[in-house]
Order: structure tokens, then sequence, then C-alpha cells
């Protein structure tokens, strides 16, 4: 049992004119994987077509981060073919955009892989099962990119998360695209979901999505995204709340949406959460940097679905950590700073084991000359942050775009980019992983 801080309840609450539901419901469709066929799609050149680009606020200038505990990596720390633990193969080959924004699920006995613009299914031991172009899949040729996939234990159910626009800037429309498995194997009926952006709650307003993320916990799934209007220009982060009742067995659908909130708002993937009170919790960090990291409450998450009242969201804290700057791009071998790194935005999940609240993100290091990724454990009982880590190499080197996972037992590995830009002694691996059990 955790103890919960009276301060920790505390914050500030969102604005509730920034808040609502839909106007109506989602009806699903249906696909099977044996409806359409798996397609046999040749690897191709990483330069096709380029996705569209994440808008940012501002121009950003590179500086220094600097965190509690500092590890100093060199490129010879990781060598994986040393390592029983990780089991490799090759996987989706590359089709049709630039960058491919690959993004991966793992069940008990399935691995989910999507890209711009397919999505395939393997064994644990690598052999694929499944490939197909998603437009194929949904049989649209609306745009499709900004791929997020994940496994949600709680039901034993993998769900894909796409962008989906017509028209420029989405003048003609903007969705996430939900898929949702019917069990823990991809293969079989799929559940098809197009949620409208445009609407905040049941606000219609002439704006689209980019750049989403996705959480869960035992009853509800979380989509967000930042929006922008048509015209151009920026407008804020959103998060949409759906219940699991519903999507899971393919009903008609409503959504309940918070707005006006920061860029780039990622709702947690939840291990273990906490049901008494009914708290979910979202993370978001400041793109231009900071010296913080902003956690949100949200209360009783799906009470307006069960028509017994409203959701609350409040600004719980902005808990301290080693102040971070932008990062530069990254660089190529032979090709310099060619890899956008975009700013210091959350660019993967959140994952909640409560009370504990892991994420991480990439930012500016060496005087700004390198790229270096910064790792949290937040407690979101009392506010503080047990582990505020920044993982960098010399100036030569930078490392980019992490990803972290914890477990219930507080185990944590951090996989990440690495990269110089030295042609004769190119380095450039996809990607290290360091591990910190217990913690």
């Amino acid at each position: 049992m955790y103890e919960v801080s009276e301060t920790a309840l505390e914050g500030i609450p969102h604005d509730p004119r920034l808040q609502g539901g839909s106007p109506g419901f989602v009806t699903p469709i249906i696909v099977s994987t044996e409806q359409v066929r798996t397609e046999s799609l040749l690897k191709q050149p990483f330069r096709v077509r380029e996705a569209p680009k994440h808008k940012i606020r501002e121009n950003l200038v590179p500086g220094d981060s600097t965190a509690a505990q500092i590890f100093l990596l060199e490129p010879g720390d990781f060598f994986p073919q040393a390592l029983d633990a990780f089991r490799w193969f090759d996987a989706i080959g590359f089709n049709g955009l630039t960058p491919p924004d690959t993004n991966i699920g793992a069940g008990p006995y399935h691995v989910v892989i999507a890209t711009n613009d397919d999505f395939a299914f393997y064994d644990r031991h690598g052999n694929q099962q499944y490939r197909v172009d998603v437009q194929t899949f949904l049989n649209t040729t609306d745009f499709m990119f900004d791929p997020r996939v994940v496994y949600d234990y709680w039901n034993g159910r993998f769900l894909i998360l796409y962008l989906r626009m017509r028209g420029t800037n989405g003048s003609n429309g903007s969705w996430w695209t939900l898929l949702i498995s019917d069990d823990s194997d991809p293969n079989g009926n799929w559940t098809i979901y197009n949620f409208d952006a445009k609407y905040d709650g049941s606000n219609f307003v002439n704006q689209w999505v980019d750049f989403p993320h996705i959480g869960f916990d035992n009853e509800a799934v979380y989509l967000s995204g930042n929006m922008f209007n048509v015209s151009g220009g920026v407008r804020y982060g959103k998060v949409r709340i759906l219940w699991k009742d519903q999507i899971y067995n393919a009903q008609g659908a409503a959504w309940y949406d918070f707005w006006s909130l920061p860029d780039t708002i990622a709702p947690a993937q939840g291990y273990r959460v906490l049901l008494s009170p009914r708290n979910h919790f979202w993370v978001h960090a400041p793109g231009g940097g900071g010296n913080f990291v902003r956690v949100y409450r949200i209360e009783n998450p799906t009470v307006w679905h069960r028509g017994a009242g409203t959701p609350n969201l409040v600004l719980q804290a902005d808990i301290g950590v080693g102040a971070f700057s932008p990062p530069p791009n990254a660089r190529e071998p032979g090709r310099g700073r060619v890899l956008w790194t975009i700013d210091c935005r959350i660019t993967d999940k959140s994952r909640l084991n409560y009370p504990y609240l892991y994420t991480s993100h990439h930012v500016g290091a060496n005087s700004g000359q390198s790229v270096a990724c910064k790792y949290y454990r937040l407690n979101v009982s009392n506010n503080t942050a047990p582990r505020d880590g920044l993982l960098v190499f010399n100036s030569a080197f930078d490392a980019f775009f992490p990803t972290l996972e914890a477990t219930r037992d507080e185990d944590m590995a951090l996989g990440l980019n690495a990269s110089n830009d030295n042609l004769s002694s190119p380095y450039y691996v996809s990607f290290l992983v360091y591990e910190w059990l217990e913690g």
C-alpha cells in the first residue's frame, strides 16, 4: 500500500469550458486478415516520399542539459551479440514514406510492427505471419501516418493507431484511426474506428491532428495529439478518452475531450494503476526546454461515458528535474546533421506502475554540440523525481529518440539510437539498450 501525500492530491483544475463529450457515437467496421490477404511488399530505399514534418512552435537554440544522475557513455559499451536476453530478426521493410516512424507492440506470443504505411505480425521467433499496406487494409486512399502500437495486457488486445488525413492540412478530414484486435492473436478480426479530430468535445473546429500518443489503463484508452489550424498555425494539445466497454465490444463509441493543453501530452500506459481514488496520469515535457516535467491527474476518467457525471482534469505538479535544453539535429555518417530531432518533446511513451510514472526524451548536451537522452522515474504520490538521469556520449556522438520500458517490479530498460558523422569510422546503431534493475 502506498501513502499518498495531501499535496499530491492538490493542483490546478482544468477549465471546465475546455472539456466535453462527443455529439454522438462512432460506428466501427470489422475487417479480418482473412478478407484482406497478406501482401508481398519488397524492401525499398528510404528516400521515396516524405511524411509530413511535425510542426513546432518556434526556432529553438540547442543548449546544455543536466540531471541528478549522469551516465557517460562510450561507443563500445554495448555488445548485443553477447546478450542472450535479446532475440533479433529482420522485420518489416520500408515501403512508402520517409521516415518510416516504426512502432512496435509485443504480446505473449506475437509482435506487431507498424510503419508509414504498412503493418505486419510476427511470432516471437521472427516468423512473419501477415503484412499489408494499411491503405489496402482500410480500402482508402486517405493519407495514413504516425503509427503507434501497444499491447493492452489488461484485456489481451493489440491496438494500432494511425493518423488519417484527407486534403491539404486535413482540409477535408482529420481522424485518429484506431484498430483493435479481437484477442491476443493479431490474426483474425480487427475493429476499426475513425474518431474525428476536428471536434473538441461536441464543438466543430477546422483543425487537424499531428504527433499522437496512446495510453491505457484498466477501463479507458487515451488518444492525444497536437492540433493545428487547417489555414496554418499551432492551436494546442488535446487528449481524447475512450471507454473500453464500448470499443472492445465493437459498439458505437463516444469520446470525452480535454483541449487547450500544452503540446505533446503522453497519457500513461498503465500496468499498475490507482483504483481508489480512481485516477490516471498524463505527462508533458516542454518542447523548448525547462527544468520540470508536468504531471496531469485525470479523476474518474470514464464517468461521463457511464452517464454518472464528468471527469476532472488537474494539473497535479510541475516536478523539478535537472534543466534541459533543445537538441541539435543528430548526425549521420558522411552527411552531417540531417537527422531531425524536432525538439525536447516526449517522442515515445510514458509508463505507469503506480506510484511511479516513467518517461524519457532527447535533449541538447555538450553545450549544444550533441544530442543526449534523459529519463525519469517520477513518484506521483508525493511529486518527486527519484530518478532523473542523463545518458550522454562525448561531443562526437549523438544519442536520440529514446524509448523506455519498466516492469511491475520497477526494473527498467531504455533503448536509444546512437550515431556520429565520421565516414571513415562510422557509428550508427539502432538501438542500444541500457538497463537498471529494481529501478
